[in-house]
């Protein structure tokens, strides 16, 4: 009966999503942008969780001086366009989303590949998060994407045939450690996004925005145990369309101690998120509780 439920809960989303993608883009946009207010609006603990989170951040830490309430709002009708575009792509009317998508910084990308060991591509939930791995498969070699599987097996294939329209290869965390290493020692390119909460068993604890939070720790392992070069690469809506942003790579802590290694790497990593989402607030996943609060044991606060 279940797997019924679940196989009915995808054909809904199948049939929106079709619905949405045979709409004329500008009239797709607008549509997304109605649904993101409606959401908005229903999902009242999302939306909490989404504007006292904004209210708690030291305002200097941010350049968009609304009030947190307008912000949020604005974020919803953003994540309403981003469905939008990601229904275009999903089912065949997105190609040219992603070919008048711009890429800034791509020589730090070419001069990584040409070193030989590999890339290590870190980004967030900022922008339309979706579209970056698609424009990097379109525009220059496909990549490895690592994400977590959504639990409805049959939406899950519905966003796996989305994310490997233009070749990428899509790599479930659970289990994909060797998967990633091999990849990257074969000088092959590998994505993750890193802006989310960590239990404290698999994360490390820092500080973002201004507050304490924990952070995920399998990235600054891969990194530093595959030795891969690591670039950290951001989209951003702007205007009509996106601009793809790849920053220069990060050095890696030298430190000796590996715990304060991986505490100082851990930080590096999201001061890079923290510069966009003072930039592009509304454009970040608020919704999500970046700073939840876990029971914590008597372990060393930096690392657990």
């Amino acid at each position: 009966m279940k797997g019924i439920f679940l196989f009915l809960q995808a054909a809904v989303v199948y049939i929106i999503t079709l619905f949405i993608a045979i709409i004329p883009h500008r009239i797709a946009l607008r549509l997304g942008e109605l649904l993101g207010l409606l959401i908005y609006k229903s999902l009242s603990s999302r939306r909490r969780i989404a504007i006292e989170s904004l209210n708690k951040i030291d305002p200097e830490l941010i350049d968009d001086k609304r009030s947190a309430d307008e912000v949020i709002k604005d974020t919803f009708m953003h994540l309403g366009k981003l469905l939008v575009e990601c229904s275009k792509v999903l089912h065949g009317f997105g190609k040219s989303i992603v070919k008048n998508i711009e890429i800034k910084g791509l020589e730090h990308y070419e001069n990584a590949l040409k070193k030989g060991n590999g890339v290590f591509i870190i980004s967030g939930h900022c922008g339309n998060w979706e579209l970056l791995p698609l424009t990097l498969s379109f525009k220059q070699r496909p990549l490895t994407y690592a994400v977590r599987a959504i639990d409805n097996p049959y939406i899950n294939k519905i966003i796996e045939i989305y994310r490997t329209k233009f070749g990428n290869t899509i790599l479930y965390k659970e289990g994909a450690l060797k998967k990633i290493f091999a990849e990257i020692a074969n000088n092959g390119t590998v994505m993750m996004l890193v802006d989310q909460s960590a239990i404290p068993s698999q994360g490390v604890k820092i500080e973002f925005m201004g507050r304490p939070a924990w952070a995920m720790k399998s990235p600054v392992v891969i990194a530093r145990r595959t030795g891969g070069t690591v670039l950290p690469a951001f989209i951003r809506r702007q205007g009509r369309g996106h601009v793809i942003e790849i920053h220069p790579e990060i050095k890696m802590s030298d430190n000796d101690d590996p715990e304060k290694a991986v505490y100082e790497d851990a930080m590096s990593f999201a001061a890079h998120i923290e510069k966009y989402v003072k930039e592009n607030t509304y454009q970040w996943y608020w919704i999500h509780n970046r700073w939840k609060e876990y029971k914590q044991s008597s372990t060393d606060p930096k690392t657990a």
